[in-house]
């Protein structure tokens, strides 16, 4: 998957990689959640009318 002969390219790559696995991890951890609370309660006003 990445060319491990160019070095510095591939720290860069690699750095990059786990910044992105964090935050995606992160938003599914946090937001998610969130958003299925909000999504909730917004279909409960509208089935409640």
């Amino acid at each position: 998957m990445i060319n491990v002969k160019s070095g510095g390219r591939t720290r860069i790559a690699g750095i990059a990689a786990a910044i992105f696995l964090l935050i995606y991890i992160f938003i599914n951890i946090l937001a998610l959640p969130l958003l299925g609370k909000v999504s909730n309660s917004h279909n409960n006003e509208l089935q409640h009318g």
